[in-house]
């Protein structure tokens, strides 16, 4: 699996002047700037999206899933790389179909393990979502999940036919964590936007075939 961390830095700097007045203000481009698809499907920039296939993908890191820190069991440990740095993780995974597979009617399946939220892409299209919002909403890396949940799912995309192509495929997957909620005793946590402690994504594919699944990515 291809790791993507999505490190953020901001930096603000503010100078006053006595008697200076603004009165006029200049719009210039941003990184943050969002196209559209044809499906309705928003991307940062006009390049090639990280989620679809033609994605040159040779500068990320690697590791296996389960992946993320304050777990036990992880196969991969991002705390150095995550931990009070990165609210989420970029994922890719490149898989072979043959023709007989990509053109099967049986169901294509997506199990899930996340803590705190994710969007998932088959081949660039958006298939499944928890705690990210509705549908193509768009996700900036900067964002956090919407709460603070642990979620262990199983989505049935349909038929593999909708999905798959013979060769090469992806799937691809964008995990956020969750902020740590204001109590009572500390209030000030809403204002803070901090990350909680804990982070985990694992997630697979495959084929519905009688009692043996065919297995595309585990």
């Amino acid at each position: 699996m291809k790791f993507f961390f999505s490190l953020m830095t901001f930096g603000l700097l503010f100078q006053a002047q006595a008697g200076v007045v603004i009165n006029e203000f200049m719009a210039g481009s941003s990184d943050r700037r969002l196209s559209w698809s044809t499906n309705d499907s928003a991307q940062l920039g006009s390049g090639v999206s990280w989620k679809a296939p033609e994605y040159d993908d040779s500068a990320w890191s690697t590791g296996n899933l389960p992946a993320g820190y304050g777990f036990t069991g992880l196969s991969t440990d991002l705390t150095s790389a995550m931990s009070n740095q990165a609210p989420s993780l970029y994922l890719r995974k490149e898989f072979q179909v043959t023709a007989e597979q990509a053109s099967s009617t049986n169901q294509l399946i997506l199990p899930v393990n996340c803590n705190d939220g994710f969007v998932a892409y088959v081949n660039g299209r958006e298939v499944a979502r928890a705690n990210c919002g509705p549908s193509n909403l768009f996700m900036f890396a900067c964002q956090p999940a919407y709460n603070v949940r642990l979620g262990l799912g199983t989505a049935n995309l349909g038929p593999a036919s909708n999905w798959l192509v013979p060769g090469r495929n992806v799937l691809a997957i964008q995990a956020h964590n969750a902020e740590q909620p204001s109590t009572v005793s500390l209030p000030e946590q809403i204002t803070q936007h901090l990350p909680t402690l804990e982070f985990m994504i694992t997630a697979g594919l495959w084929i519905s075939s009688g009692s043996v699944p065919d297995l595309l990515v585990v």
